[in-house]
């Protein structure tokens, strides 16, 4: 067993609520979520000529919402954000927003 099936075996650890998940609201409805915003600002996404920073990454289980599109407007515990990249490892999304002032 590789370290992939034991994390999919244990991922509703890493989603519990007790250890390193959170609720948050993704368009109007309470979601539990990892939020990794270190991660986040090491990134770097060029946008309309324009290079940013993300600031808000977070890992959804796969099975709680429909992949995201990039460049859609994602409300993020009521602050609109861009999405800017979504990636799918195993069944789990990892989603990079940066604002939308």
């Amino acid at each position: 067993m590789n370290f992939k099936d034991c994390f999919k075996m244990d991922s509703s650890a890493f989603f519990n609520l007790n250890e390193f998940a959170e609720e948050h609201l993704i368009d109007g409805k309470k979601y539990i979520v990892i939020v990794d915003n270190e991660k986040a600002k090491e990134l770097n996404f060029k946008y309309d000529a324009e290079v940013y920073a993300g600031e808000v990454l977070f890992y959804i289980r796969a099975e709680e919402i429909a992949m995201p599109k990039p460049f859609r407007i994602m409300d993020f515990d009521n602050v609109k954000h861009q999405i800017v990249d979504v990636k799918k490892i195993d069944d789990i999304y990892e989603i990079v927003l940066i604002r939308n002032d």
